[in-house]
């Protein structure tokens, strides 16, 4: 199926479970949201997408399953899934039930296993209260099944962008999408956007633990730290060796990134009490010079934002030395 109608099939699939009352949200949210509709009965509807290039449909079924009789299918997002990270959620289901189901598929070879796509925390919480599990059952390729999957997350903040770029490299690793540029025009995604992302999948694991946690690394500090990575392999062992250092002290998130950057940048003072800063190309970002009057700062031309940021800074500096 061309990516115009899988796209579309996805998006009908999706609008036809929300029109059913079957919603599909973050369980965050069900704490906070006692009035959610109440999912229909059990049926069979096949959905069609809307648009008309989508000549093929995406069938389901929504009924209640054996939370037993789910299996991860070995393509899902490998998330925390414990009592403490599905604690609220299981306290909302002992009040107002399970609201949204979760999207299975039918295992291939099986005689009534079903591969979980959608759902992993709502599994969990129905199998620690001892509850039948609200499911849609739906016929999907593995291609729709990650878009469906990644349709679901797209929205969801306990998802980190390293463990995003992650995923998004075992769609094409696992051979299910020729390369990025299949992946990233099939879902959808800018290719700005996407190519920043991506390179967060080639950070060293030595990197991501100097962080603490992966949600810790924002996605330009990370796209950052690739870039510099990509110099050279000097300025690479320079940037591992300072995370390790960085493991060590327990630094927080904000001041590792820094360090890291840092670590590239050469200094390098004369006996004219000159001190030249340069990244590690060599190229100068700015000179200090001690005189017995003053010191003297002679930076590149800035913007203004950049230009009035540093003059804060140094205000702060002065006032409190």
């Amino acid at each position: 199926m061309a990516k115009e109608k899988v796209q579309a099939a996805i998006l009908g699939f999706l609008n036809d479970l929300e029109a059913e009352g079957i919603e599909q949200a973050n369980e965050a949210t069900l704490a906070k949201n006692s009035k959610t509709k109440k999912p229909p009965k059990e049926k069979d509807k096949t959905v069609t997408a809307t648009k008309s290039v989508a000549t093929k449909s995406i069938s389901y079924q929504y009924t209640e399953i054996e939370p037993s009789n789910c299996v991860p299918w070995k393509y899902a997002n490998r998330l925390v899934v414990n009592e403490t990270t599905c604690h609220d959620l299981i306290e909302s289901m002992k009040l107002i039930g399970q609201k949204i189901p979760i999207i299975v598929r039918q295992k291939e070879g099986s005689n009534g296993q079903y591969e979980l796509i959608c759902g992993a925390r709502r599994l969990f919480a129905c199998t620690a209260l001892n509850l039948k599990v609200k499911a849609v059952i739906a016929k999907l390729s593995d291609k729709e099944a990650l878009l469906v999957m990644d349709a679901e997350n797209r929205e969801r903040e306990d998802i980190s962008p390293y463990e995003r770029a992650l995923e998004y490299k075992s769609w094409v690793s696992s051979g299910i999408f020729k390369n990025y540029k299949e992946a990233m025009e099939e879902a959808g995604f800018k290719k700005s956007w996407f190519s920043k992302l991506i390179s967060l999948a080639d950070l060293d694991p030595t990197i991501v633990q100097a962080f603490g946690l992966p949600k810790n690394i924002k996605q330009n500090w990370g796209y950052k730290i690739i870039q510099l990575c990509k110099q050279n392999n000097n300025v690479r062992n320079k940037i591992i060796e300072k995370a390790k250092c960085c493991i060590e002290q327990s630094l927080p998130p904000e001041t590792v990134f820094r360090e890291l950057v840092k670590a590239t940048m050469i200094f390098q003072e004369n006996k004219n009490t000159l001190i030249k800063i340069s990244d590690s190309k060599e190229k100068t970002l700015f000179t200090i010079e001690k005189k017995k009057s003053a010191t003297v700062f002679k930076l590149p031309k800035l913007n203004t934002e950049t230009f009035d940021e540093i003059i804060e800074v140094l205000k702060d500096k002065l006032v409190s030395s």
